[in-house]
């Protein structure tokens, strides 16, 4: 026999999130992670929350990090602007902890783009460097 449940109280009322319009918003870091990527690299994976916008959809955001190929240097690109933004330090070997950027908050422009799989999302463009 199996076991029923019971569902709490306005389970109905509980919507998809939404992606935001496109602008510029404060942001959290709530989930950071190495992780394999699809080739046989490796990725930062995080989860960012919309601060002002708890009900929004949160983004998923996948920083790869070099791998000796000839995209190295876009890719460390981007980990060095995530990094900068999120107030993460490399140490004297230019090593980091995914750790590093969990409860990061920062501001940073959101754009929104169209996924077949996923509908329509936010996307991070994470800051440029200082010059």
């Amino acid at each position: 026999m199996s076991e029923e449940f019971q569902m709490p109280s306005g389970y109905l009322d509980i919507k998809e999130p939404e992606a935001l319009p496109a602008g510029v918003y404060d942001l959290q870091v709530i989930k950071a992670e190495i992780k394999p990527t699809k080739k046989g690299g490796r990725m930062l994976a995080t989860q960012i929350a919309i601060s002002e916008h708890p009900d929004a959809q949160n983004i998923f955001d996948y920083l790869v990090l070099p791998t000796g190929t000839e995209h190295d240097e876009l890719f460390t690109l981007n980990i060095r602007r995530a990094a900068g933004a999120c107030g993460v330090s490399f140490d004297k070997n230019g090593s980091f902890k995914a750790e590093d950027f969990l409860g990061a908050e920062f501001t940073a422009k959101l754009t929104l783009e169209e996924s077949e799989e996923y509908g329509l999302q936010n996307r991070i463009q994470w800051p440029k460097l200082a010059t």
